[in-house]
């Protein structure tokens, strides 16, 4: 082996050898081409080029300085710096190659250009300043001539009338104008020949110069000849200054003349430039042919040198490698018998080992025995086979080992979770299962074993009371099937619900997961019942109601009528403010349990919220039963109820609403039976009301109203107006009462009875009285110190707590006097928490404010309520003031009230007076005051005015 790769060396360096040799012979024809002809012939190039650009320029030049335009300088504004670094560099590479008089020669050249073509832009510049003068000058000549020219045509005139000829009888001419004329005749061919000259005169013509020269000075003697015969004719006129101003334009240095000759000379000198430039190029041609033909013959010999040494080197290597082969043919066959086949063997057995997997097998004992590198490779790799088959053995215990860990850890976890578990193989046989699967079907540990089918161990949890509680189609049991992989839920026993999850395994078995929900169920359960039932009394919500008035009308599919009743408790707000929520709710719970009693098992109940309940019917929906169930509920309702030792009586109000006939929709149907039930409350409570549209169209006007009346209250549209009471002893103004008007844009005076409750039911009337009072206080000081001014209050305004506070800054406001108002309160007032409604009124009194109870005798009326307060002012209803002379009881009434107050020191004050009659009656009956329609109807302020005066 150590030969054969010794020969391999040996040959590899001969052919490498021979190969460098070769390779720099080349190099260096390649190198002295690459470093001398190719850049020479390069450089020549861009010289012969940058020269003919050169050249060209010369001549745009010479061509640009006839123009005289300047447009010379626009070629030299690139600047021809790149061409002339273009002939430096290949001066700079002959020095470098050593060419020195081909350098010079270059140089030469080059400067010659250089030099010429700063001389030809010079002599462009002095060409453009000679055109300049040249064209003054001709200008002026053409002005005199023609300003010559327009003297001798005003000749012409006035010579034709000076010199008029006298006409004889032979009608012969003067002699005098004959010769004038001809003179004349004579100067104007001149001039017009002179200003043809001129108008033709050009700085490109300079080569006629003479002729022309000539010519004009024949024009300026014939002129000047003429000029003594004009002097005298005309000796008005300038003509001799004229002739010598022509004559220096023309002849005088720096003239018009002069400037022909100067530029004559300047032809000569361009041309002369020219021809230099001209003869710069050809030398320099000269001498970049030569040194192409030069450099191209050099680069010919060059590559074909280098072709002859490729040539040669292939023969050579080819030989050497031919020989090579050879003699390596002769040596592998000499060691083929030694060296490859003993690897062949050991191949051979190194196969069989991973074939057989038996690594006890033995190397073949000559291959071990060996001393050479074949026979230590033998032992290496026996001991490596030793050594494999030890480390396998200790793997294979480690992984024993591992798997046992791993088995166990898996088992406590299985045996740790909270859901049952059961894994089984591809074949449907029991692999493993925990103890919680145990427990959730009751089973023992002796009932199932690994390996048992899965019928089996259905049959077995079916046997333990287990049961679907969705029947699969299939006889086999969905959770144990891997056709079957969603969740599935069973009922063991009906004490507890198991839900079962199936997933297959990489292995095609089945892994199926037991989870007990009952709890979970429970409390879904029991969230979907909150959701859906009312907390306090057990029936439907809301929510709930609306689902099943839904699904009645769509079983009915508007074939049958299905009713709707909403039901609504009659003063259910008074238990809750006099005994308290506790008892309010304990209340709706037996009103909840008398309404289930009086319906059907078809029939459905709910508390919609607060004191309100509906009722569904579906089956047998008539007129007579409709009306019959709600007689019912309204008798059984208005029954009295026992809580917690009170007796309570209350009524209900009831809305009607039919589906399909007034609607098919639940919002809709539930909306227009509520209408219904406002209507059975206006129309007198405890009672019932059948939806009808006109009812919809006077909710819709009312709610309109109540816009409007939010409107009017936002930006204070309402009217005050003042009744007047009268002393009934000397029938002097004692003070006026406040009444609320509201003026409607469309309705007109709408009455406060009407917009006073919709105030106290949106909310608005604490805002509306506070505006009141602070109105009437600001009014009252447009009257006398001893007229009083009386306020009506709602039972609403007295809840409000900051109440006295604005009864307070309504005073302060207006700067009132407290004694001059006065309050007047309801009996209603003392009906809702006496005790804070009493503290109240005490302060009221206390900051000086009087306080009339209104409508004394109507409603519950008590007479403890004059016990428990000291009233200043106790007003006697209008009912029984129109009645007391028609009436015995009201004429008794009236006597009763009047001798109570007088005897309680209260004064008393009677409403609704419109005649004589009832003022006498009453000031014998002892009644202090009065007003009414007798004295005047309640006007506006400013006719208050005129009430008082």
């Amino acid at each position: 082996m150590v030969a054969a790769a010794l020969c391999s060396v040996i040959v590899v360096s001969v052919i490498g050898w021979i190969g460098l040799s070769y390779t720099n012979q080349v190099a260096t024809v390649v190198t002295r081409t690459t470093d001398t002809q190719y850049p020479l012939l390069t450089n020549a190039m861009s010289a012969s080029n940058a020269m003919r650009t050169l050249t060209r320029t010369a001549r745009d030049i010479r061509t640009s300085c006839d123009r005289a335009d300047g447009s010379h300088r626009a070629k030299l504004e690139g600047g021809l710096s790149t061409e002339f670094a273009a002939i430096d560099a290949l001066a700079d590479f002959l020095r470098h190659t050593d060419a020195l008089d081909t350098e010079r020669t270059v140089r030469a050249a080059k400067d010659e250009l250089e030099l010429t073509i700063s001389n030809l832009s010079s002599l462009c510049d002095t060409r453009e300043t000679l055109q300049i003068s040249f064209e003054e000058q001709r200008q002026q000549a053409l002005a005199t001539v023609a300003e010559l020219d327009e003297l001798v045509q005003s000749m012409h005139s006035y010579a034709g009338t000076v010199f008029q000829p006298a006409r004889t009888e032979s009608n012969e001419q003067d002699a005098p104008s004959l010769e004038a004329a001809l003179h004349l005749a004579h100067i104007s061919i001149h001039l017009a020949r002179l200003s043809k000259d001129l108008a033709r005169a050009h700085t490109s013509q300079a080569l006629g110069y003479t002729r022309d020269q000539e010519a004009h000075l024949d024009i300026l003697a014939a002129l000047e000849g003429e000029r003594d015969f004009l002097g005298a004719a005309f000796p008005a006129q300038d003509i001799e200054a004229l002739i010598a101003r022509l004559s220096n334009i023309l002849t005088a240095p720096g003239g018009l003349h002069d400037a022909w000759r100067r530029t004559r000379l300047f032809d000569s000198g361009m041309a002369a430039q020219i021809l230099m430039v001209s003869r710069a190029d050809n030398a320099l041609a000269a001498v970049l042919r030569n040194l192409e033909n030069d450099a191209r013959i050099q680069y010919r010999e060059a590559t074909k040198a280098i072709d002859d040494k490729i040539v040669e080197s292939r023969f050579v290597v080819a030989l050497v490698a031919a020989s090579s082969s050879l003699m390596l043919l002769v040596a592998g066959l000499v060691f083929a018998s030694r060296l490859t086949r003993p690897v062949e063997r050991l191949t051979t057995h190194v196969e069989h080992l991973r074939r057989t997997d038996d690594l006890n097998q033995q190397t073949p004992l000559r291959l071990v025995t060996r001393s050479d590198e074949i026979g230590t490779l033998a032992q290496s790799f026996e001991q490596l086979i030793l050594e494999l088959s030890n480390a396998r053995r200790r793997l294979e215990e480690e992984s024993r080992q591992n798997i046992r860990i791993q088995y166990d850890r898996l088992t406590a976890a299985i045996e740790s979770i909270p859901q049952g578990l059961c894994l089984t193989d591809a074949d449907g046989r029991l692999l493993m299962i925990n103890t919680r699967f145990l427990q959730l079907y009751d089973l023992t540990p002796g009932q199932v074993h690994t390996g048992m089918s899965l019928r089996e161990l259905s049959k077995l949890c079916r046997e333990q009371g287990a049961r679907w509680l969705q029947q699969p189609e299939s006889e086999q049991e969905p959770a144990l099937r891997d056709t079957y992989l969603v969740p599935q839920m069973l009922d063991f026993r009906n004490e507890r619900t198991v839900v079962v999850q199936v997933a297959d395994t990489p292995e095609g078995g089945l892994v199926s997961v037991h989870e007990d929900i009952t709890e979970r169920r429970k409390q879904e359960e029991q969230i979907t019942r909150l959701a859906h039932h009312d907390t306090l009394t057990g029936l439907a919500n809301r929510t709930l109601f609306r689902k099943k008035l839904a699904a009645a009308q769509a079983e009915q599919e508007g074939e049958r009528d299905v009713a709707l009743l909403c039901l609504d408790l009659d003063d259910f707000k008074s238990v809750n403010d006099s005994l308290g929520h506790p008892v309010g709710d304990r209340l709706l719970v037996q009103i909840g349990e008398r309404l289930r009693h009086c319906l059907s098992d078809t029939d459905r109940v709910a508390r919609l919220g607060g004191d309100e309940f509906a009722v569904l019917l579906t089956e047998n929906v008539t007129p007579d039963r409709v009306t019959q169930m709600a007689n019912k509920v309204i008798e059984r309702l208005g029954r009295p109820y026992w809580v917690e030792g009170h007796t309570i009586v209350t009524g209900v109000s009831i809305g009607i609403a039919i589906a399909p006939r007034n609607d098919f929709d639940p919002d809709v149907l539930l909306k227009r039976a509520d209408i219904a039930l406002f209507r059975a409350k206006q129309d007198g409570r405890s009672t019932y009301r059948y939806f009808e549209p006109e009812m919809d169209d006077h909710i819709q006007a009312r709610r309109l109203l109540e816009m409007d009346l939010r409107n009017a209250i936002e930006h204070e549209k309402m009217e005050l107006h003042y009744q007047p009471q009268v002393s009934l002893d000397d029938e002097s103004l004692r003070g006026f009462e406040a009444l609320l008007r509201w003026r409607h844009p469309e309705r007109g005076f709408v009455s406060p009875a009407e917009f006073v409750v919709m105030a106290e039911e949106i909310g608005l009337i604490d805002r509306l009285g506070n505006w009141v009072l602070r109105r009437a206080c600001q009014d009252a000081l447009h009257w006398p110190e001893d007229i009083s001014i009386a306020v009506n209050l709602s039972p609403v305004q007295f809840r409000n707590e900051a109440f006295l506070d604005e009864v307070r800054n309504a005073l302060a406001a207006s700067g009132l006097n407290p004694t001059r108002l006065v309050l007047e309160i309801t009996e209603g007032v003392l009906l809702e928490d006496t005790d804070h409604n009493l503290s109240l009124l005490e302060a009221l009194r206390n900051i000086g404010v009087q306080i009339a109870m209104d409508d004394f005798g109507t409603g519950y009326s008590s007479l403890g309520y004059l016990c428990k307060f000291r009233f200043d002012k106790v007003k006697i209803d209008r009912s029984f003031v129109n009645g007391m002379l028609i009436s015995r009881d009201s004429h008794a009434v009236v006597h009763a009230i009047c001798g109570l107050c007088t005897s309680l020191g209260i004064e008393t004050i009677a409403e609704g007076v419109e005649s004589s009659q009832q003022v006498d009656a009453l000031r014998q009956l002892g009644c202090k005051q009065s007003q009414g329609y007798y004295y005047a109807k309640a006007v506006p302020l400013a006719e208050t005015l005129d009430f008082v005066e």
